[in-house]
């Protein structure tokens, strides 16, 4: 990894100071290190949300072409769409755990110091 030299001059409120350095004393980071950090992590989700893209007409044309192909068989995801669902599993845990239990059992009840 290369060393950082590129600089960024910020201007911060005293307000504002006072709480990235203290969000970079938590860290255990000094207030460069926790501004860069928190910075490059926004700009990875601003970057991952954008929902437009330009595109060359070459490049257009590949990716509508990748869009229209028919879709590469792999084994290994079949054998993934074969196996029950993590969460078909865990339901069928508590709809098993619901029947055991007893009909008469007391259900939980939330009451306020009003009701005695």
């Amino acid at each position: 990894m290369t060393g950082k030299t590129r600089r960024f001059d910020v201007r911060a409120t005293a307000a504002q100071a006072r709480l990235i350095k203290a969000g970079a004393a938590c860290r255990h980071v000094n207030p460069t290190d926790y501004i860069l950090d928190s910075a490059c992590v926004q700009a990875e989700m601003d970057l991952a949300d954008q929902n437009r893209f330009l595109l060359s007409a070459k490049a257009w044309k590949a990716f509508l072409k990748a869009l229209d192909s028919r879709p590469k068989s792999s084994a290994a995801l079949k054998r993934l769409f074969l196996r029950r669902s993590v969460f078909e599993t865990e339901l069928r845990a508590v709809a098993r755990s619901e029947k055991a239990a007893p009909a008469n059992a007391a259900e939980p009840s939330i009451e306020s110091e009003d009701d005695g």
